[in-house]
């Protein structure tokens, strides 16, 4: 009897699992500033990401959500450093990182789906990236010279590098809807709180809005 009721209890928490894979847009930006408060302008971009998602429920209503996710985030800052000249610059940064979510989710069940809403933090790992640079110049007389860079984001300044940090921490929130077939589509917002740069005197720090789809293989 005690065999059974065991294998019950197992069966039943079991059951409460499940994990699925995703497919992620995230529309990215970031806060940015620099060391002498340039007038810029900031333009988002649009970067494909995956991932595999794990939940476990408690009951109908509260769910915890973590997984390992795939996430490339960015900016495209251009500002005009001199009007003498007409000097433009223009940096777009694309990082990409392994990142581990956690969030707590409140669901409401409806007849064949859920809906739900809930917060939560990420960490993640920066392991590549690039920082392109192009700086223009057009002098009074109409010449005009143009120059690219492309560095490694990650690398030291000194190493020729942008000098960003790999380690990148934030808040993020999520609502949603699961289908009962295991599909689902949420919408969510990632809020960084780690300063990239490696200088107190500038800032940047990653965010962006994401839409989700994925599939959940519930447990048998």
């Amino acid at each position: 009897m005690l065999m059974f009721s065991a294998l019950a209890v197992y069966q039943m928490g079991f059951a409460q699992f499940s994990w699925g894979v995703e497919a992620t847009a995230n529309l990215a930006s970031a806060t940015v500033k620099d060391y002498g408060d340039i007038q810029y302008k900031k333009d988002m971009k649009l970067l494909p990401g995956a991932g595999a998602v794990v939940q476990y429920a408690w009951g109908n209503n509260i769910t915890l959500r973590s997984g390992v996710q795939y996430q490339q985030k960015g900016v495209k800052v251009s500002a005009v450093l001199s009007e003498i000249v007409n000097h433009k610059v223009v940096v777009e940064n694309n990082l990409h990182y392994v990142q581990v979510p956690l969030y707590v989710l409140y669901n409401i069940p409806l007849n064949n789906l859920k809906l739900y809403a809930g917060a939560g933090a990420y960490a993640g790992y920066g392991f590549s990236g690039k920082s392109k640079v192009a700086n223009s110049y057009t002098m009074p007389n109409g010449s005009r010279n143009e120059t690219h860079e492309k560095v490694d984001a990650f690398s030291k300044d000194d190493n020729n590098g942008a000098g960003f940090k790999k380690g990148d921490a934030g808040l993020s929130f999520q609502g949603g809807l699961q289908l009962s077939n295991g599909i689902y589509v949420q919408g969510s917002y990632q809020l960084g709180l780690t300063n990239l740069e490696r200088s107190d005197e500038g800032k940047y720090r990653n965010n962006g809005i994401q839409l989700t789809v994925g599939y959940f293989f519930k447990g048998k």
